[in-house]
């Protein structure tokens, strides 16, 4: 799993590197805001007998314009992923259920070097707190819920196929390493 997150992050340094080529007209600024949807994967524990991928969605309005050479948005991030792990022990079959789901602000910031007409790459931090519910079948194990701090860090990049509707991905620590799915631009 290391060596494929260390693949995964080489090829989307290298995709961020040729799209820097194509600088444009800067397409973040206070008045855009965006919604995202998708799928993620990796994170947390990946051990089960059966999971769910990472599912999101979030919003980001302009907020801040020409900071250095860039403009900040901020928005909002909730995702939701489970898993199941099941085994036997003599005649018992047990089972374990994990839903983590997280609810996070993010400040992104939208260099003006990494845009162009159909590209928009960014960098930002996340801040929330992502809720842990453990169940079982299994009578000698308690059932509980739980509550972290999610801090984390995202570089992400969206290509717009036509003026709203594109496509995004992210490499970041979140519930997933590594999200992707469709992002609309109004």
């Amino acid at each position: 799993m290391k060596n494929t997150f260390f693949q995964l992050a080489l090829l989307f340094s290298l995709t961020f590197a040729w799209a820097v080529q194509a600088q444009g007209q800067a397409q973040f600024d206070n008045s855009t805001m965006v919604a995202q949807a998708g799928i993620g994967l990796g994170g947390y524990s990946n051990n089960y007998s059966s999971q769910t991928p990472v599912m999101s969605i979030a919003f980001e309005k302009g907020f801040k314009e020409d900071v250095g050479p860039g403009n900040i948005g901020i928005g909002g991030q909730i995702g939701y992923k489970s898993g199941r792990y099941d085994y036997n022990f003599w005649d018992t079959r047990y089972s374990w259920t994990y839903r983590y789901t997280m609810i996070a602000a993010r400040a992104v910031y939208h260099p003006d070097f990494a845009q162009s007409e159909k590209f928009d790459a960014y960098a930002g931090l996340t801040l929330g707190m992502y809720f842990l519910s453990f169940g079982s079948n299994d009578d000698a194990v308690t059932d509980y819920n739980s509550s972290h701090l999610l801090l984390g860090a995202v570089v992400g990049c969206k290509y717009y196929f036509t003026e709203n509707i594109g496509a995004y991905a992210e490499l970041g620590y979140g519930l997933g390493y590594l999200n992707f799915g469709v992002a609309y631009k109004f």
